[in-house]
């Protein structure tokens, strides 16, 4: 059952990058990834393990806690 849930997270994972939002970048700071935009601009400080930006979507995973922000950061 762990191998499946891991495949089918990886897949996502995949999946969310091969349609990711070009509007935002991900930057590493002292172990944490958080959001960038264009420009440089930071617009989620690094807190998490793991950002998946997906097309409408953003997900942060820190350790089994997972955050959901749609495409504007709400």
């Amino acid at each position: 059952m762990k191998r499946f849930i891991l495949g089918l997270t990886l897949f996502f994972v995949i999946l969310s990058q091969s349609v990711y939002s070009e509007e935002y970048s991900l930057f590493h700071k002292d172990g944490k990834y958080g959001i960038i935009t264009k420009n440089r601009e930071v617009v989620m400080q690094p807190a998490y393990d793991w950002i998946s930006i997906g097309a409408n979507s953003i997900v942060g995973y820190n350790n089994r806690d997972t955050d959901i922000y749609n495409s504007s950061l709400e």
